[in-house]
């Protein structure tokens, strides 16, 4: 692989692999990033964007003890940004249903620490039936997580103006590598290739030694981003009470590690795992008996006093669950 990439000018290479709808990109520092019209673009736009994308009646939020009580998810996501993004919204409540296919590749591992609170279901959205009876459940959905490559989700139907026009006061979600616009918008990517192309690999090797590009052992953009659509999701179901209407959510993990890098760098960081002794992780610990056998993992990491985020059920096997909503009573 090397030996071949070398033969290659690296933005030729870049643009080869795009327009062979592959996944790669260029190592840039930050200055370079923010030059290239990609990372301009992103420097001008919000971290999360929101925009109303039509008309509808206030919705109140639905009764009960949890901020999302009541409130319905479609996950079509996988991987880590999208998954964190729904696996959130059920921390406070929503009910959160997966919907993928059988035959799609998934890691186990992914998979198990971002279902936690979720239900999950197989439709195959290229079939007729399938696709319909994803369109009942959208029909009264409040939120739809999309993790999909730009484009894809509306070649089947089910983009955000058409979910607006089918469901009225839907809540839009895009999780993607690149963000809403620019000349890379149309782009897959996933963590690797968003440290790269925004300058976070070529910090990281400075910073490191020897000041070959690294990337950072953590996934911070994929966890970043599904945070921050977490948070636009509560901030457009919360604007859909108080004005009404259909809402878009854009998050990108390009733009989630432009956020990071400004926030800075904190010196001689490297040992801090070590500073937590056991016992003062034990309180971030939940136990359960999952359909994979004992597990712990980390549980939600915010704290609120009164509605206390956590996970009403434990994480699911993949096709577990029919493709139909929990009664909001």
């Amino acid at each position: 692989v090397s030996a071949a990439v070398k033969r290659w000018n690296a933005d030729e290479l870049e643009q080869a692999i795009a327009a062979a709808r592959g996944c790669g990109g260029k190592i840039r520092s930050t200055a370079e990033w923010l030059t290239h019209p990609q990372g301009a673009y992103l420097a001008t736009r919000p971290v999360v964007e929101i925009e109303r994308i039509g008309d509808s009646a206030r919705e109140a939020f639905h009764p009960g003890d949890r901020p999302l009580s009541g409130v319905r998810v479609l996950d079509l996501t996988r991987i880590l940004a999208g998954p964190v993004a729904g696996r959130t919204l059920a921390e406070h409540g929503a009910d959160v249903l997966m919907v993928t296919a059988a035959h799609l590749p998934q890691v186990i591992e992914y998979v198990r620490e971002t279902s936690h609170g979720k239900r999950s279901c197989f439709l195959e959205l290229k079939r007729p039936e399938d696709a319909r009876q994803f369109a009942e459940l959208a029909r009264t959905a409040d939120v739809i997580v999309d993790g999909y490559r730009p484009g894809r989700i509306a070649a089947l139907g089910f983009g955000p103006a058409q979910l607006a026009a089918l469901r009225p006061g839907i809540v839009h979600v895009s999780v993607s590598c690149f963000g809403s616009g620019g000349p890379f918008a149309d782009r897959a990517g996933w963590e690797q290739i968003a440290q790269s192309v925004t300058g976070v690999c070529h910090t990281h090797g400075q910073l490191t030694g020897g000041g070959k590009p690294k990337l950072v052992p953590a996934t911070m953009c994929d966890f970043t981003t599904g945070y921050l659509g977490a948070y636009g999701t509560m901030v457009a179901l919360a604007r859909r009470a108080r004005e009404g209407g259909s809402w878009s959510v854009r998050v990108s993990l390009c733009q989630s590690a432009m956020f990071i890098r400004r926030q800075g760098l904190l010196p001689e960081f490297s040992d801090a795992p070590e500073r937590l002794a056991e016992s003062e992780l034990a309180d971030y610990y939940v136990a359960a008996d999952a359909p994979y056998g004992a597990l712990k993992s980390l549980g939600p990491v915010l704290r609120m006093s009164e509605t206390p985020p956590h996970w009403a059920r434990t994480t699911v096997r993949l096709g577990s669950s029919a493709p139909e909503w929990l009664s909001r009573n």
